[in-house]
Order: C-alpha cells, then structure tokens, then sequence
C-alpha cells in the first residue's frame, strides 16, 4: 500500500550535501529510538505521528520508501521519556506485514538502515537517500509492529517465504490491537469487459487455479493472469480469507492444501535462472494460466500494467528473486486479476505524473477509474457483479454495473464487506515509555479526520473507515466516518456490531 509524501520542515541544508557520503543529520547513535517494523499502510499515517510527538529536525527515506526515519527532539514528555528528549522513530516496510509479526514475536533482530553512512541523491530536499542496510546481525528487534491483518492469521500459506508459522505460544506473547479498518479491492485489467460478471465463487476458484481461462466469467478461452502477492502480505491473507476461508479452511480431498496458486505453476515458468537482474526467472505468459507473486503493491500493479500493455517487465517476486514477465510474446492485451488494497485507487499526483512531458508512472500504479480512460491499464470492479467504479471521484464508470460498488458509503455502512482491520502490535512484555509511545502512536492513527478527502496525512482516505471499537460514530464530522461494524480483532469473523 501507498499513501501520500509527508509534509514534514526538514532543517537539514540538504542542497548542500554531495552525491559522496551525507549526513543524513541523524546520529550514528541515537539515545533512544522505536523501531517500528511492518506493512506500509501506515508510513504517511507516520508523519503526523512524528510531527505530534518530536519537533522534527531531519526526515529521510531510502528511494524505495522501504525505510523512512524521523528524528528530533520530544515535545513533551512520553511516559518516562522527559521532554526535549532526543528520539529516532524508524520505519521499515520491506517485507510487508510478516515483519510486522514474527521479528517481533521471536524477539529477532532484522536489517535497519545505516543512516550515518548514506550517501545524498538527486531528491536530497525530498530527504531520499542511498542507505546502506545492515545485516540482521547488526539490526535491531522491532519495538513495535505493523500488519494489514492480526498476527494469529500469518500461518500456513500467509507465513512469509523461507519461515515457519508461529506457535500458538509465540502468538501469546503479543498485544495486537486495530487502528482502522481497510477495504480490499476487486481489481482486473482493462481486457476484462465492464460486463463480465465477477463473483467471489469465480475469483477465488482462479486465485486457487481451478479456473485457468476465462470460459466461466465471459465464454472466452483468454488465459488466465494473477498477479498477486507473496507469502507474508497482509494483503494476500485477506484474499486469502475472504476467498478461501484461510487459515479457518478444512482440507477436503486436498482442496485446502493447494490455495492460492503460485509461480512455479505458471505454465511457462523457466526457473533455470539465477533470479538475478541479469539473469532472472522467465515467465512466458503466452504459453497459458501465469501467476506472479510481487514483493510489494507496486510490483502488482506493475504486473497489471504490463498484462494490459503486452509489454515485458522485470519484478522482484518471492524470496527476493528477479522474474521477467513476457507479456509481449502474448501479442495483446491479457486478461489479469489483481491482489491490491482499495489504497491503490489513483491520486492526484498520479494524474499529474501521466500528463507529463515523459509520462511514465515508475509506480506501475496505472489509473483505477474507467475502461473510458486511455491511460487507465486496470480498475476497481463491483464485488460480485459488473461494472467499473472510479473510487477517487466516487461515481461509477461504466454504461451497466450490479452487485456492490466499493464506494465510501458502501464501506461505512459494511455492505461493501470484503474489509481487514489493520493492526498494531508489541510484545506484553515490553514496558517502560514505548507502551507510551504504542498506545499514543493507536490513538493518532487511528483518527477519523485523517479520513477526511484532503487530510494532509492520507492520500487515499476513502480506503479507510475509523473503528468502531476506538470512536463513537455520529452524524457530524469527522465522526461521520467510523464504521457501523467491526470484525474485532478477528479477520475471520463476520462483520458485527461491536460487542
């Protein structure tokens, strides 16, 4: 997920600084620092935190936005922490959700930054460096985590690449609490008719592979595409749930055990590569069903763009490996569905970017609005039915449309159902001012004015709905946008009326 660049003053002379080694103005040292690791859905959320609680003196972030710092002084006191104190607050979110739950569980050090010898870039008065990244050896533990969903649900097949699930006494040491709700999208490329009807029965028999073509949706024999996410996402274990029932599923005659579907099942996998830049894995989608797994969002839209393009493209999929993806080979259009958070609906900023001299969106975002858009490469459809829906101007974009269209009103009033309650979580045995800290940072961001169109702190507040669970809900704003239902901590859960 990504929301907006935060507006943070930054008293950093960057202009100054050369393309050689910078000072990022963040001590080698710091005398006391949170680290907070995790899904990315909260790093603009981050901002306004920081800007509450430190006068920020440096704001910095790698150019991937994979690990964001803020760094200055308290401005009062938290907890035992005395005011004027100095505090680093780190962010990382490479590796999603899963390093929101199992580093902090086990109490396992991961990769940080090394802020003191980052080297400036051509966006220094953005604060954007080239940081240096640790080896786990020399990282921290996080102090506090971050997850699309809660931490009982990353087993099994949401359990990142290469790790084992959490035992239920792992799982104990934890203290996970909601921020917000999030709604999840329906979401194909534009190859997709605004007619085809598509029904949860539909998405998640393709997203498992039962479904290799189109025949079933719209009569056609077009392959099918996913371009979905890696284990550990918090966005892919809320397909996974919503869909499939995971990890709630009972395996009948093996049908619990093959879902969702994976790379190494794309009929035209060429996994004789070493999965480098120079040397990735080959996917041939020409050759019939292909799924992608994307590191990141990003790599899922960019997945989408290049099926919609028929254009090759490069991404970082599971453990951490280069994969080409050649969609030219296809000779047009494919038809693909795509695992991504109601977040991902187009900006402004996106706009502008399209409009451009050189209108090249590095994001891979592409325009979530109407099949009328010439730049549109993929949208958000209505849950099971038809129809295209632009989520950013809130008005449906095509000439018929049934089922449930993801507007604002359909998430607060939870007809729209397919939504996760992000959360927030440390070990219970940590003590001292980050308890302050964790349930200050809950507080702010969870605030139904940062879903407000226009928040400073949200680029994409009509993804978002505030818990019922932390605010009362009435008819006057920003109150008006909190959530009628809750699933309380509980992805598997219907949604309720807070008990």
């Amino acid at each position: 997920m990504k929301l907006s660049k935060i507006a943070i003053a930054c008293s950093m002379a960057f202009a100054a600084l050369s393309a050689q080694a910078a000072s990022t103005g963040i001590p080698a040292a710091p005398a006391n620092v949170v680290f907070i690791s995790g899904a990315s859905g909260v790093d603009s959320y981050l901002g306004s935190v920081a800007s509450n609680l430190i006068n920020v003196t440096s704001y910095v972030h790698d150019s991937s936005n994979n690990y964001r710092a803020w760094y200055g002084t308290t401005k009062a006191a938290i907890g035992t922490l005395p005011a004027a104190s100095p505090l680093l607050i780190v962010k990382r979110s490479a590796g999603g959700s899963a390093m929101g739950v199992g580093p902090l569980a086990r109490s396992a050090a991961i990769e940080v930054p090394d802020w003191a010898n980052a080297a400036a870039t051509a966006d220094v008065t953005a604060g954007q460096f080239t940081v240096p990244v640790t080896t786990a050896a020399n990282g921290l533990v996080p102090d506090i985590g971050v997850s699309d969903v809660e931490p009982k649900m990353f087993t099994g097949i949401n359990s990142e690449f290469g790790f084992t699930s959490l035992t239920s006494a792992e799982q104990a040491t934890l203290t996970a609490k909601g921020w917000a709700q999030l709604a999840e999208g329906i979401v194909v490329t534009k190859a997709v008719a605004d007619t085809t009807v598509l029904s949860t029965n539909f998405i998640r028999e393709a997203l498992d592979g039962h479904y290799q073509d189109w025949s079933t949706a719209d009569g056609s024999a077009s392959p099918m595409v996913i371009c979905r996410r890696i284990e550990g996402s918090g966005t892919q274990a809320a397909y996974n749930s919503y869909f499939s029932g995971f990890p709630n599923t009972q395996a009948y005659n093996g049908y619990g055990l093959v879902l969702p579907s994976v790379t190494t099942d794309s009929f035209g996998y060429d996994g004789a590569h070493a999965g480098t830049t120079a040397d990735p894995m080959i996917i041939d989608a020409s050759l019939g069903f292909t799924v992608f797994e994307g590191s990141g969002s990003g790599d899922v839209r960019k997945c989408l763009q290049a099926a919609q393009n028929g254009a090759d493209v490069v991404l970082t999929g599971r453990n951490s490996l280069k994969y080409n993806l050649k969609f030219s080979l296809v000779g047009g259009p494919s038809k693909a569905i795509g695992i991504l958070s109601l977040d991902s609906y187009t900006s402004a900023s996106t706009a502008a970017s399209r409009a451009a001299a050189v209108p090249v969106n590095v994001d891979g975002k592409g325009y979530a609005t109407s099949n009328a858009d010439a730049n549109g490469d993929w949208n958000f459809r209505f849950l099971n039915g038809n129809g295209t829906y632009d989520v950013k101007n809130q008005v449906v974009t095509s000439a018929t449309s049934s089922g449930i269209a993801p507007s604002r009103v359909n998430i607060l009033n939870s007809t729209y159902d397919f939504i996760v309650e992000p959360t927030l979580q440390y070990r219970t045995a940590m003590t001292g001012w980050k308890v302050n800290f964790y349930n200050t940072m809950q507080t702010l961001l969870g605030n139904p004015a940062d879903m407000v169109v226009g928040s400073a702190n949200n680029g994409a507040p009509l993804a978002y709905a505030a818990l019922p669970t932390l605010y009362i809900k009435s008819a006057v704003a920003p109150l008006n946008l909190v959530g009628d239902l809750t699933r309380q901590g509980n992805t598997t859960a219907p949604l309720h009326v807070k008990q």
